[in-house]
């Protein structure tokens, strides 16, 4: 009994740590984390392998095997050759969650590359593609390289500052850019971040995992100037909008945040989120009632 505990264990804990290995890395991640980035060019591809695909429904997808690409930029390390080779059948075959996203070093992570493989398209590590015009290439790069020189502040409040100032900017590719990074990837537990997060969940046109990062972290600061924002974003037409909501006003644990929880519950068709809010409010109460 004990050996196969053991052994139990020992599976469970090396799944875990594959699963960790192969995660979805988003671009700003691997951009803080690496040694290197590239932007290459396609110069030709010399073999072609398939995959059997069989999680969805049985099928087989032809994919290129090696791809020699031509360096146009180093945007941050140092990188000698002017050519390099990627072998995509082994990182598909040892990676399948990057099918058809091919990177030079699997291995940390430690080479980002940006692909431009046909005049307009550019492919950006395991983000998939970016669609941008030709000569939108290098506004994308140079946003890139702005990033870099954020991170690399040693102070936060200059950091946050720099990078507000950054999305500002009047460059629609670096808004665009920048709107997923910050509302993704950046630590947003400051003021200076809200009324960023609340312009996003206000704007509908918004994509809707935008808008639902944007609830998460304007929770996150507890600040009772937002509850309106979320009395607003409690009718959004996404439902994980209405989650992320629901879940950020049981974060303020204030009387004023139930009540806009219980006006929710009386108007709401949608079954599942009247009885998390109401979960919630009896959470609440619970803690509220003096103890014997």
């Amino acid at each position: 009994m004990k050996i196969i505990l053991t052994v139990t264990i020992f599976l469970t804990v090396l799944v875990s740590k594959i699963e960790a290995k192969i995660r979805h890395y988003n671009l700003f991640e691997l951009i803080e984390n690496s040694k290197t980035i590239l932007l290459v060019e396609l110069l030709k591809t010399t073999e072609y392998y398939t995959i059997e695909n069989e999680e969805i429904l049985p099928s087989s997808i032809t994919l290129p095997r090696y791809a020699h690409y031509k360096v146009l930029n180093i945007i941050k390390g140092d990188f000698k050759k002017t050519t390099l080779v990627l072998d995509y059948k082994v990182t598909n075959e040892i990676y399948k969650p990057f099918i058809c996203r091919p990177i030079a070093s699997p291995i940390d992570c430690e080479i980002v590359i940006l692909f431009l493989e046909e005049e307009n398209l550019l492919f950006a590590g395991f983000q998939g593609k970016q669609v941008l015009e030709k000569e939108q290439v290098e506004s994308y790069t140079n946003c890139l390289k702005n990033i870099i020189a954020i991170n690399k502040l040693n102070n936060q409040h200059e950091r946050d500052i720099s990078l507000l100032a950054l999305y500002n900017k009047n460059n629609k590719v670096q808004k665009s850019i920048l709107k997923n990074a910050i509302a993704e990837s950046w630590d947003l537990s400051r003021p200076i971040f809200g009324p960023f997060l609340e312009s996003i969940l206000k704007n509908k046109t918004e994509d809707s995992i935008l808008r639902y990062r944007a609830a998460r972290k304007l929770g996150d600061l507890k600040d009772n100037k937002y509850l309106e924002v979320f009395t607003q974003s409690l009718t959004d037409p996404d439902l994980t909008v209405r989650k992320a909501s629901i879940e950020a006003l049981g974060e303020y644990k204030s009387q004023k945040a139930i009540q806009i929880l219980k006006e929710y519950i009386k108007n709401e068709k949608w079954d599942i989120g009247k009885k998390y809010a109401n979960s919630i409010i009896l959470q609440f109460e619970r803690e509220l009632t003096p103890k014997n």
